[in-house]
């Protein structure tokens, strides 16, 4: 008997030079020969954790544009230095795959001099993810685990709400961190937009993360929210949190693009 463990899938890239072969995990839903933006996010949080400067500092802002369609081929990632700054430092990161420039990110990198001001109190989520009902949002399968948390006051306003754990490794060698999960978190917009799924299709265009720390652990919780508006586009906003409370807040744009129907 097959388990859930044996099925599961171990990376989403593995290593090939200064570059990264996508493995199956990494392949879009909406085209079969491209990467989807979660696989994006992961290997340019990846190759940005290796930076000097991101070690050395705290992480204050990311930001992903996804230009067009990556190609499932060879990638590589170059991050570079655009501000060398004494305290705030801003990275510029530039993906290509199948010899094409896919997506480019940046990421503020500050260097805090204490004495800080005081933390603000702010509470993590009401249901730690071990005590969460295995509500999958997706299959486990897509080296994701997700539950999703139902909550009376959230519904109320329109949120969903749910834990998300990246299981794969993100380099055959390399698990996530917890920024590459909050970012793989942040991608979760679409599965708010439930009732468009029969005849539009909402690819992510970009993410912009803020944080006021750098997120811990290997669980991160959104509490998420679309606004779709009759344009085409929908913004969704993220309040995130991890075991210890509220560290972020990100926005991502989704597109609709109408299902082509499959001639009678």
């Amino acid at each position: 008997m097959t388990t859930e463990a044996q099925v599961r899938p171990k990376r989403f890239f593995v290593p090939d030079g200064d570059g990264y072969l996508p493995k199956g995990l990494t392949i879009s839903p909406w085209r079969g020969d491209s990467m989807n933006g979660v696989a994006l996010g992961l290997i340019m949080s990846h190759a940005l954790t290796a930076e000097p400067h991101y070690q050395a500092g705290h992480i204050a802002r990311f930001t992903l544009d996804i230009l067009r369609p990556a190609p499932a081929q060879r990638t590589t990632v170059n991050w570079r230095v655009a501000r060398d700054g004494r305290r705030v430092q801003l990275l510029e990161g530039e993906l290509e795959s199948g010899g094409v420039v896919a997506a480019r990110a940046s990421a503020l990198i500050v260097a805090p001099t204490p004495p800080f001001p005081e933390a603000r109190a702010n509470r993590p989520p009401p249901i730690p993810p071990q005590d969460a009902p295995e509500r999958a949002v997706i299959p486990a399968s897509t080296g994701l685990e997700t539950r999703l948390v139902a909550s009376r006051a959230e519904a109320a306003d329109g949120r969903q709400s749910l834990w998300v754990r990246v299981s794969a490794d993100i380099v055959e060698g390399f698990p996530a961190t917890a920024l590459s999960t909050a970012l793989a978190a942040a991608d979760f917009g679409a599965s708010s937009m439930r009732e468009y799924r029969k005849d539009w299709t909402s690819p992510n265009l970009d993410i912009a993360a803020h944080f006021s720390r750098t997120p811990r652990g290997e669980w991160v919780h959104s509490s998420f929210k679309p606004m779709a508006l009759g344009s085409g586009v929908a913004v969704v906003d993220h309040v995130m949190s991890d075991l210890d409370g509220v560290f972020a807040r990100a926005h991502q744009t989704l597109y609709f693009s109408r299902v082509k129907q499959a001639a009678a």
